[in-house]
């Protein structure tokens, strides 16, 4: 009982203390936080892998919602040689922008960050968090990974 209390109370600050964001459309109030993350160190191959997958929605008294998004990604292998990859989120099996990439990684984990906003009518909606792997070694695990889907009005 005691524990459900605090939870409750985490949440309710997380909200209260993140309630508004000032950017050039003015001021988003936050609706609701989705927050998850993972470390599965499943083997990967070359080709896109989906990490985590969630429904969001906007109120259907709202013409619009804003998607703040943000998610990170950890790739490992055992000869210490990250090849490209990319983390991507796509919006209703749309990809929100070309996703967070680059070249060799680090010896002998690589982390990627991303973050993005999508603009989305009312209604349920799905993110899915997505590693796409452009080159493939047979080490390769998936590692940590964590994503926060903030929904926003406007």
């Amino acid at each position: 009982m005691k524990l459900t209390k605090i939870v409750a109370l985490i949440g309710a600050t997380l909200v209260c203390s993140a309630s508004t964001y000032a950017n050039g459309d003015g001021p988003h109030s936050v609706i609701k936080v989705y927050v998850a993350s993972g470390d599965p160190g499943a083997t990967l191959a070359a080709g896109t892998t989906v990490l985590h997958s969630s429904e969001v929605s906007c109120p259907k008294n709202l013409t619009s919602c804003t998607l703040a998004l943000s998610a990170m990604d950890q790739i490992c292998t055992i000869d210490g040689t990250i090849n490209n990859f990319r983390v991507i989120v796509s919006v209703d099996s749309v990809n929100v922008d070309e996703g967070a990439g680059g070249g060799t990684g680090y010896d002998p984990c690589d982390t990627r960050s991303w973050i993005g906003n999508v603009s989305v009518g009312p209604g349920r909606h799905k993110v899915v968090l997505s590693t796409d792997i452009l080159i493939s070694d047979p080490s390769a695990t998936q590692q940590n990974w964590s994503v926060n889907y903030t929904v926003t009005t406007p």
